[in-house]
């Protein structure tokens, strides 16, 4: 089931993914959210924000799968129309390990 999530939620999960204090932004740093603990039913929402923000992207032009429970943590699938590749569909994924914490967003 694909869906697709307002603004008002992107801009709350936005704000409070904004509220992390950073020792710094060598290289090394990990892109935000990475590591932050999340509630399984806010990791949709959460997956979307972070996925546009971290594919630079408009939130209305993502949409995401239900989230898929292993053991080694939870998986959400999701994809967005690229303007930059004639509107082909790109895919992206959401990884949280089995304690909720985010892992970050891979294409």
């Amino acid at each position: 089931m694909k869906m697709k999530t307002s603004v008002g939620v992107f801009l709350a999960v936005a704000v409070l993914a904004g509220c992390q204090s950073s020792s710094g932004s060598g290289p090394s740093s990990p892109a935000p959210g990475v590591g932050q603990q999340v509630a399984a039913a806010q990791m949709p929402d959460f997956c979307r924000a972070q996925a546009a923000q971290q594919l630079r992207v408009n939130l209305v032009d993502l949409s995401t799968d239900d989230p898929v429970v292993k053991s080694s943590g939870t998986i959400i699938t999701g994809e967005w129309d690229s303007p930059d590749n004639d509107w082909q569909i790109v895919p992206f994924q959401c990884r949280f390990d089995p304690t909720g914490t985010f892992m970050g967003v891979t294409r």
